[in-house]
């Protein structure tokens, strides 16, 4: 989906997951909803993790996602 993503690490399979959501989310989504979402996609991932990945998505992916009052938006 996105390249330079490793999709055989914890944080790269994370990371395309999050983008995949938040670009499937048009009205936007919440950041305790997107860990939720991955969490129940894939229960075995650490929370923290999760956590740590998605509270990055915006300064990781500034071209593909931005954050608008609360909620991550697909800009991409």
């Amino acid at each position: 989906m996105t390249k330079g993503l490793n999709p055989d690490t914890k944080t790269g399979r994370i990371n395309i997951k999050a983008l995949e959501i938040v670009q499937n989310s048009p009205d936007g989504i919440r950041w305790t909803d997107l860990n939720k979402q991955i969490e129940e996609w894939d229960p075995q991932l650490h929370p923290k993790t999760i956590n740590g990945c998605t509270w990055q998505l915006t300064n990781n992916f500034p071209d593909k996602v931005t954050k608008t009052d609360g909620l991550f938006e697909w800009r991409g």
